[in-house]
């Protein structure tokens, strides 16, 4: 085929498909993918590089196994052949997991599905502007169940909203290292009363005994 390996006498520069390298290495395909393709014996089917047909570019791992990137001679982001993505971790275990230094790893059962982020300091900011209605949101959405903090841009005021479709109650759950473990220390209900399991204790010290019979009283 014409052009099919050229290497430019003037600057080395090596052109498959092309007669007039644009860098040292230039592969131009005229029509669909042109791809490289890197193998070895553990990687029967290999690694490809290239453009697609339509024009956009790809990197795939062919094999069920992992890709990796890195900077100044660490990695950085790991994609497992599961799909699952590692940030400052070589062994993700969320669709996205994102982990700082210094913070020991609390999953509580955790599924593999979502987003992960662990650190020592606060590693999660949303930050929003005036065009729309909310400055920023943090919702988290199960099917018909959404819980989140919203920031109102207009008076600067953050509120935490619950919405469920069939009006089940809000609970707080506390005093376990398992989600199985978990136990109910707060519940509000859709009509807005306050359940607590235990005392309600104020900064000073002073509580509220919730021992005894706390019925409302008739009136």
């Amino acid at each position: 085929a014409a052009n099919a390996l050229f290497v430019q006498g003037s600057d080395g520069a090596v052109g498959i498909g092309t007669a007039a390298p644009a860098k040292k290495g230039h592969m131009h395909v005229a029509s669909g993918e042109g791809v490289w393709r890197y193998t070895n014996d553990n990687t029967p089917t290999g690694v490809d590089f290239g453009v697609e047909t339509a024009g956009g570019g790809f990197m795939w791992h062919r094999d069920d196994n992992y890709l990796r990137f890195g900077t100044n001679g660490a990695d950085r982001m790991r994609i497992l052949g599961d799909g699952k993505v590692g940030i400052g971790t070589a062994a993700p275990i969320a669709r996205l997991h994102v982990e700082g230094t210094g913070q020991t790893a609390y999953n509580y059962g955790y599924d593999g599905q979502g987003i992960l982020i662990e650190d020592a300091e606060p590693c999660l900011q949303l930050i929003g502007n005036n065009n729309g209605s909310h400055g920023a949101s943090l919702l988290w959405r199960y099917q018909n169940e959404v819980f989140g903090a919203v920031a109102d841009a207009d008076s600067d005021v953050l509120s935490f909203r619950y919405a469920v479709a069939d009006n089940d109650d809000f609970y707080i759950h506390g005093g376990g290292t398992t989600v199985s473990s978990l136990v109910d220390i707060m519940s509000l209900s859709k009509t807005g009363d306050v359940t607590f399991a235990g005392d309600l204790i104020m900064a000073d010290g002073k509580g509220i005994d919730f021992s005894a019979d706390a019925s409302p009283a008739a009136g």
